[in-house]
């Protein structure tokens, strides 16, 4: 049964891991929090600087109001008569789109001349913004009744198709900055607003942005796109809380209408020309044929800049340019919640089935790849197919599944070793403790027929035949287990083995598990103690019984064998050592000694003769030849 719930709790645990990663997966695809939202966010900045800078398409050109601009021109009020001088060239060399990423809200001398410049062509786009609400403010360029020619604008340019509730009447109108009344005339309005998240940093743009009632004002990358597209107003929908309808393409949006920036490098990666070189007539007509030509300010004192992935000091025209390189090519990011589920579920599985190896290493290794997959994988789908994969969600449920089944690991070594130690204590009742070791392990073969020299030592009970026959048996039983336990305690003090225990006597061994030099020294000792302590003997069961026991010693050449069958042995040494030291037992009891020796254990054990008598030469039942001993009575 053991098997079965080992794996039951494994089952269990993997359930608990893969709740988790579903709960956090779901959590994070429908809901979040900031802090986990910074933290992703940070996760795909990281994933823009593993992939690197790449070429973007060749669909958008930056006209740049540099500092060498800024320096020959001033830049308070934007200088109208060189923005004109450069539209008319740009304007004559035929762009998708000319867009101009400059609030022109004052009103200046050079205004009509850019107005008409601008009239020269039906795919100008104007910057707009959407500021706090409320639609009280009469600041420069901000009206509470606009005029006509803006009210053309923003009709022309909101979306012709809106889907979705987009119901607001209980919210105040949005603060609008538009361009000056006389320089709308045919042009298109785009809004310039770039989100920005807690750290500064411009990871995605609303593509639309609500200005009243049911109207959007598309953002101007958008606007730039769909000319870039040759597509019609009509062709653009907007999905309120969804995404854009681009033509035949859909493009997702979050709830809030923003889209991810796909973002090609730092400052300077899209194409860009200085304005001052398109004035002086120094740039090919041809860069901006077919392309979305945008005008904007790159100079650093203009203060137009914005952190990316790639720099802290970017353009906000490369940011808008971006934006319509997306969307033109198709390359903006795309999120993929669903794919973020069914990769924090497969990492946490592989996370946690890897964690309950029985084998350490393999458990860290697996882990390991698992981990290594899982962040390959996130890259390899954001590198190759721009799928922003939520990676909050995936390493939470790594690092779930890593702790916790490293923890389930911890708790099952604990048991095991609780287990083990009671298995080992349960073992250690049976084989002497010098033994249990190399019995639990499995490592006795290491001393099987082994050659060495040992000292054996028997002991019993003298008159215990006598004694046995007087008493029931359950008192025998209780007194046998009293004096097993004295030859038990001084065998352990003595480092012998007690080999086993037939009746009322015991044999021990001195030499295992590996032979000593004091081998002998101890088992004389042994047996002295054991005669001490039977001195002593005190019976529970018997009070008054004087113990007396026979003790016989040898030393000489023994084999260490493990002895049995293939379902049970026991680890002994044999030969003729084990059998005059048990013979002696008998000339022990012929000459009334408590304890004989032999001549070997004596000069082996390096005692002198002190109490000892020398008996004569033993015959030994069995033995061609006597034997030279000692007795202590």
């Amino acid at each position: 049964m053991r098997p079965a719930r080992v794996g039951d709790s494994r089952r269990l645990n993997l359930a608990i891991v893969m709740t988790f990663a579903l709960v956090v997966a779901l959590w994070r695809a429908f809901s979040g929090d900031p802090l986990s939202d910074q933290i992703e966010e940070r996760l795909l900045d990281l994933r823009f600087r593993l992939r690197g800078a790449v070429s973007p398409p060749d669909t958008v050109v930056v006209v740049a109001v540099d500092e060498r601009t800024v320096e020959r021109l001033g830049w308070a009020p934007p200088p109208r008569q060189a923005i004109a001088e450069a539209a008319e060239r740009v304007i004559r060399a035929g762009p998708a789109a000319l867009a101009l990423d400059l609030l022109l809200l004052e009103q200046t001398a050079a205004g009509p001349m850019l107005a008409a410049t601008l009239a020269h062509s039906d795919r100008v786009i104007l910057a707009a913004a959407v500021g706090d609400a409320g639609a009280s403010a009469t600041s420069a360029g901000i009206v509470e009744a606009r005029p006509a020619e803006t009210q053309a604008a923003l009709a022309r340019s909101v979306f012709a198709a809106v889907v979705g509730n987009v119901s607001a009447e209980a919210v105040e109108l949005p603060r609008l900055l538009l361009p000056r009344p006389e320089l709308v005339g045919g042009a298109l309005l785009g809004h310039v607003n770039i989100s920005r998240s807690g750290d500064r940093v411009a990871r995605r743009v609303p593509l639309a942005l609500w200005i009243g009632g049911r109207d959007f004002l598309p953002s101007m990358g958008l606007q730039a796109a769909r000319l870039v597209a040759g597509l019609e107003r009509g062709d653009v929908v907007f999905w309120a809380g969804e995404g854009i309808g681009l033509g035949s393409r859909h493009i997702a949006t979050d709830r809030a209408g923003l889209v991810t920036l796909n973002h090609y490098g730092g400052g300077g990666t899209l194409k860009s020309v200085s304005l001052l070189d398109v004035i002086d007539g120094t740039v090919p007509p041809e860069i901006f044929r077919g392309k979305a030509v945008i005008f904007g300010a790159t100079a650093e004192t203009l203060s137009d800049l914005f952190a990316t992935p790639f720099g802290s000091r970017v353009p906000g025209v490369e940011v808008i340019g971006t934006l319509a390189a997306n969307l033109a090519a198709g390359e903006e990011i795309l999120d993929a919640p669903a794919t973020g589920i069914g990769l924090a579920l497969l990492a946490g599985l592989c996370a946690g089935v890897s964690a309950v190896f029985s084998r350490p290493v393999m458990a860290f290794a697996g882990t390991a790849a698992a981990w290594l997959v899982a962040a390959a994988l996130l890259q390899t789908g954001f590198t190759a197919g721009r799928l922003w994969v939520d990676a909050v969600s995936v390493f939470a449920a790594l690092v779930f599944a890593t702790a916790w089944m490293v923890a389930y690991r911890l708790r099952a070594e604990r048991r095991g070793s609780v287990a083990l130690a009671a298995e080992r204590s349960n073992l250690a009742r049976y084989v002497s403790p010098l033994l249990t070791d190399h019995v639990a392990r499995g490592t006795v073969a290491t001393f099987d027929r082994r050659a060495q020299e040992a000292a054996v030592l028997f002991v019993d009970v003298a008159g215990f035949t006598g004694f046995s026959e007087s008493r029931r048996p359950s008192d025998v039983a209780a007194f046998l287990g009293e004096l097993h336990r004295l030859y038990e305690r001084c065998a352990a003090e003595h480092s012998g083995v007690i080999s086993g225990f037939e009746g009322d006597g015991a044999m021990m061994i001195f030499g295992m598990p590996e032979p000593r030099t004091d081998d002998a020294a101890r088992a004389f000792a042994c047996g002295l103690a054991l005669l001490g302590e039977a001195a002593a003997f005190s019976s529970d069961v018997t009070p008054g019984f004087t113990l007396r026991l026979r003790v016989s010693l040898h030393f000489g050449p023994v084999t260490a064998a493990v002895v049995g069958g293939e379902r049970q042995a026991q680890v002994t040494v044999t030969g003729d050592t084990v059998n005059v030291a048990s013979r002696l037992q008998e000339t022990a009891k012929k000459h009334g000694a408590v304890l004989v020796l032999s001549s070997e254990c004596l000069a082996a054990a390096g005692a002198g003769t002190d109490n000892l008598i020398r008996l004569p030469d033993q015959p030994v039942r069995g033995r061609s030849r006597g034997i030279e001993a000692w007795a202590l009575r």
